[in-house]
């Protein structure tokens, strides 16, 4: 019996792989592209335009900029656009009851969850990664337009030493430009999946949907808006997630709130899925 119930187990495996990755195809139509798109440009565009009109004491400086572009802003509203709008549209017309007869309403929302939050974490580690791109590695193929470390009266030994401890995360630049590019799109990328689920349980939950579709922006602003009252702005979501601006703290605090962010919300689906067959949302 234990054998049976083993060769069923890895022969529904393939089976789910191919339901997350149609799931995931079916979230990147073209309202949802246009938004990975606008994700992907416009801080490239902005920052551009705003290295015209001023000086960088490096490249770090100026790929901090980039990350300080309005998507920090409304990050969580960008995430649940990408990676929500499609159960958000399932749900206004009961789909997800009609799936009911081909699947249980478990595998149908865990595969929707896992999609979602693959396709938010794949749009926004794109997104930072072409940033670190412009900034590294295309900015000083152009001459490096705007960079003088001599304004800041900074020499390569001086720049160096402070890259380390110039904001949170940027210890990773002891491993050179490429580590401390892919450890901040992997963050970043963590970050969109995990409000991505936020996202997910709240459509899953909630009777109105344009409220559950909001949900991660009132996490995110509410507990930003909480620790900076309490002057504890290290420890705000949305400088755990962008921690450009910021004295530096240790990793650890860094990334503090947005771990905590993503164990509530894993208790939380633990919730939601032992009562799914009990919603009448989806009954």
């Amino acid at each position: 019996m234990v054998a049976l119930a083993d060769k069923r187990s890895w022969a529904g495996r393939p089976r789910l792989a191919q339901d997350i990755a149609r799931e995931s195809r079916l979230i990147l139509r073209w309202p949802v592209v246009v938004v990975a798109v606008a994700v992907w440009v416009g801080p490239l565009i902005l920052g551009i335009v705003d290295a015209r009109g001023g000086v960088y004491r490096d490249n770090l400086d100026f790929f901090g900029d980039l990350m300080n572009s309005p998507v920090s802003l409304v990050f969580p509203l960008l995430v649940v656009l990408v990676g929500c709008f499609r159960l958000f549209e399932e749900l206004g017309h009961r789909a997800i009851v009609n799936t009911r007869m081909r699947s249980s309403v478990r595998a149908t929302i865990a595969t929707r969850l896992t999609a979602s939050m693959l396709v938010a974490f794949g749009v926004f580690f794109i997104a930072v990664l072409a940033q670190a791109v412009l900034a590294f590695a295309i900015w000083p193929l152009l001459g490096n337009p705007s960079v003088d470390p001599s304004v800041y009266r900074m020499g390569q030994s001086d720049l160096a030493a402070d890259q380390l401890e110039r904001f949170g995360l940027s210890q990773a630049m002891a491993g050179g430009p490429i580590v401390y590019s892919l450890l901040m799109a992997t963050w970043i990328g963590f970050g969109a999946a995990v409000y991505a689920a936020v996202g997910t349980a709240a459509l899953v939950t909630l009777n109105n949907r344009f409220v559950a579709l909001l949900t991660p922006m009132f996490v995110y602003f509410g507990l930003t808006l909480f620790t900076s009252l309490l002057q504890l702005p290290h420890f705000a979501p949305m400088f755990s997630l962008f921690p450009i601006g910021l004295t530096q703290q240790p990793v650890a605090v860094t990334v503090a709130p947005t771990v905590v962010v993503a164990v509530v919300v894993a208790c939380c689906w633990i919730l939601v899925m032992h009562g799914l067959t009990r919603n009448a949302r989806l009954g």
